[in-house]
């Protein structure tokens, strides 16, 4: 069994390495029992691949014998070990690795999120037509397909109909958003969404996950009353972000849901809240579908709500309706790590947190304008083990009527 050198790379060696060559071919014949195993196995780095081809070849052969026996040398220059010199030890390591490659990393195949565009299924989005059946089409498909994002350009898209549905009140939703479903639209100055149905919900999804709206403005039509903008129960993973929730009942609703966020939104003019986090019915678990779920690990950050009737609300299930602050001992809390982070309420009529029946709650940086006593920044009845921290407002502990206070810098409630 021979060793040949390529006679291109043959001519290149002087005399001076000739002892190279030679040294070489004893060491490729001693290590071929090794190269046998080596070779048959996957590498994952080649120390002597001086080219970057992810093979060990002539090719770095040649590059190690033009700089055989220099020092201060870089690895590119045949330096396998990199000790600075090019000596018989690189050499050997050549040997060792001889004839093998690398496989190439593999390109991971990028996830494609097809988009429908609510016009490619009729709507018009002229605020005069109803355009609840192609918008209820693009998220049929984007459903059957997996999912998707359904996406609304910018125009006035008028929801006429609905689904009488039961999320909490029983009201009707427009639009019944299945799981794994974004709906977008091209920001709140260009696309809106009004609801022309009194009591009912413009968009909503029951024990559903991974839904994501944003970029849009959801209000009502004139003289339309009992409208909320979204509302979610018995769901994981929902997304709200980007919102402005205008002249609504309520803007955002996240009942009995876990491990969602509502961001970067805004909610004004809504007569009962802004934000809503907590179970449904602080009394009466009637729901049909989300029984015994509780909501927890929700996010509300980086929002803020003005004129509303309350800006921020967090409810439970603790109180018994004849003695509302004695806790159920037959009732477990339900409401249990809710968080608000950088929240600022404005102008709200009855609080700007309004705080229930509920467990590891957190307020942090969060403001109100309320400064005086009954005019209530943040309000709390039958809350426990929670915080508010470097926010600023006039708070309030009522369990029994008393525990007035100013919340100012870091507060333990």
């Amino acid at each position: 069994m021979s060793f040949r050198l390529n006679n291109k790379i043959r001519k290149t060696l002087s005399r001076s390495n000739l002892i190279f060559t030679l040294t070489l071919t004893v060491i490729l014949f001693a290590a071929i029992g090794t190269y046998l195993v080596v070779a048959s196995q996957a590498a994952t780095v080649l120390s002597a691949d001086f080219n970057g081809d992810n093979t060990v070849n002539i090719y770095d052969l040649s590059v190690m014998s033009s700089n055989w026996g220099k020092t201060g040398t870089t690895h590119t220059m045949g330096d396998a070990n990199d000790d600075d010199t090019i000596n018989v030890f690189d050499l050997s390591i050549l040997a060792l690795e001889w004839g093998q490659t690398l496989a190439p990393i593999p390109i991971p195949t990028p996830i494609v999120t097809t988009t429908y565009n609510v016009k490619d299924y009729g709507a018009l989005g002229d605020g005069a037509h109803n355009d609840v059946p192609a918008i209820k089409a693009a998220m049929t498909a984007a459903s059957a397909a997996g999912g998707g994002t359904v996406y609304l350009p910018g125009g006035t898209y008028r929801l006429d109909t609905g689904e009488n549905y039961d999320i909490h009140s029983g009201n009707s939703i427009n639009l019944l958003i299945p799981s794994n479903v974004t709906i977008t639209g091209a920001g709140i100055s260009l696309t809106t969404v009004i609801g022309n149905l009194t009591n009912c919900s413009i968009f909503g999804a029951d024990t559903k996950s991974k839904i994501t709206i944003s970029h849009m403005r959801l209000t009502a039509a004139s003289g339309k009353t009992g409208i909320d903008g979204a509302k979610f129960s018995g769901s994981d993973n929902i997304t709200i972000d980007d919102i402005y929730a205008q002249s609504l009942y309520i803007g955002v609703a996240l009942y009995s849901c876990a491990n969602s966020i509502i961001k970067n939104s805004y909610a004004e003019d809504c007569s009962a809240f802004g934000f809503c986090s907590g179970e449904a019915d602080a009394v009466d678990n009637s729901g049909p579908n989300w029984e015994g779920i509780y909501t927890i690990n929700v996010l509300i950050t980086n929002c803020a709500t003005n004129g509303c009737g309350v800006g921020f609300r967090v409810r439970g299930n603790m109180k018994s309706i004849n003695a509302p602050y004695i806790w159920r001992s037959d009732h477990p809390i339900r409401n249990s790590g809710t968080t608000f982070s950088y929240c600022t309420d404005t102008n709200s009529s009855i609080a700007s947190w309004y705080c229930t029946d509920g467990a590891n709650l957190v307020i942090d940086h969060c403001s109100s304008d309320k400064t005086a006593q009954y005019s209530y920044g943040f309000y709390f009845s039958s809350v426990i083990s929670s915080h508010i921290t470097a926010s600023t407002g006039y708070w309030v502990q009522d369990d029994y009527g008393n525990g007035f206070g100013a919340c100012s810098g870091n507060v333990r409630v």
